[in-house]
């Protein structure tokens, strides 16, 4: 739910209910907008861990937004700077002559650019987990002894390969979470005490887990 909207739900149940049947493919799209609603509302309710880290995230873009400025940080152990570059055109208007004909025209300049806050406030969650997602993955490539491939965030490896890559990348991930990630991000943006309040999960037990990652 981390880049969910209410909107985006809807869109989805709309997109993925026409080829059930032909009343749902003509359905009207008022209703998979009010279900969209209503998952988004029910995610919210059910899952209150990560709708705190959601509302977490967002908060973080609208320091920066307050700020005028991109958000912007350094994702741990990898050291990789990311920037949260959303910017939006300047609209101006403008009238069109042709013979006695006039237009009224509007020309977007993006010479003239200004801060996107709306992409900045969706873009934060996305983006900060991807980030995350990414150090693991690099963690995992540097260390791994073998051939892999990876695309986004999957990971392959030759048959033979595949116990030490499910020992692998469960390793990694423990390193990269021992590092308090998400503390050194809110250090780095000057905001600790917005550090929630932590669970009881011991994150070596993800060494045991037959179902981390398949």
């Amino acid at each position: 739910m981390y880049g969910g909207t209410a909107y985006g739900m809807g869109q989805q149940v709309n997109d993925d209910t026409k080829g059930m049947s032909e009343y749902l493919r003509d359905k009207e799209p008022m209703w998979g907008a009010m279900l969209g609603k209503l998952v988004y509302k029910q995610c919210y309710e059910s899952l209150p861990g990560p709708a705190k880290m959601l509302n977490l995230f967002k908060q973080l873009a609208e320091i920066s937004n307050e700020r005028g400025e991109f958000l912007q940080w350094t994702v741990p152990v990898t050291n990789a700077p990311v920037i949260q570059a959303y910017r939006k055109a300047v609209t101006k208007r403008t009238k069109l002559t042709y013979g006695e004909d006039e237009l009224k025209v509007q020309v977007e300049c993006w010479d003239e650019t200004t801060l996107d806050e709306g992409a900045s406030l969706t873009g934060a969650a996305p983006n900060i987990v991807h980030s995350f997602d990414a150090a693991h993955l690099a963690m995992v490539l540097d260390s791994a002894q073998f051939q892999m491939s990876v695309i986004h965030d999957s990971f392959g490896c030759h048959a033979g390969n595949m116990e030490k890559l499910f020992k692998l990348s469960r390793k990694e991930f423990v390193n990269f979470y021992e590092v308090d990630p998400l503390a050194l991000l809110l250090e780095e943006m000057m905001v600790p005490e917005l550090m929630p309040q932590r669970g009881s999960l011991d994150i070596n037990l993800i060494m045991k887990s037959d179902y981390a990652f398949l």
